[in-house]
């Protein structure tokens, strides 16, 4: 996903990162980019990222806990949105934060199965969706523990 929000053009300014698990995944997208927000829903796995990212010493990740599919209001202007889960929809609200150019890349239900959707906004604001082929996540979840 995160290739993909590459060969699309997408900055490397801020990217989020829906589902920070284990911090794995944001430790790679800190050497894409200048700065990378990360939001896991559940605070022990969100403690569990910082401990790793910390020892790893990444200190471009900032760690937030909350609702991913909310994504981070407050914080508009993604370059890249990747989600770690799959959703039965595209989250408006993460479409909402993309910046103008921005590449967001998630797993989406289909069927028996799932796909890698990527939408991108373009700089007229126009939402433009393509499947980028079979995926297999975890559900996405909404809400805290």
């Amino acid at each position: 996903m995160m290739e993909l929000a590459l060969t699309l053009g997408a900055g490397r300014r801020h990217w989020l990162e829906v589902g920070s698990g284990c911090g794995y995944q944001a430790a790679v997208m800190a050497q894409l980019c200048e700065h990378v927000t990360s939001i896991e829903r559940i605070a022990a796995l969100c403690e569990h990222a910082g401990r790793n990212l910390a020892a790893m010493g990444v200190n471009n990740v900032r760690l937030v806990h909350g609702d991913g599919m909310l994504g981070i209001p407050t914080m508009p202007g993604f370059d890249a949105i990747v989600l770690a889960a799959a959703g039965t929809h595209v989250p408006p609200d993460l479409v909402n934060q993309l910046a103008t150019g921005g590449v967001l890349a998630m797993p989406v239900q289909r069927g028996a199965g799932q796909v890698l959707l990527v939408v991108r906004k373009d700089a007229d604001g126009r939402i433009h969706h393509a499947e980028a082929g079979p995926a297999n996540y975890v559900p996405l979840l909404g809400g805290v523990t």
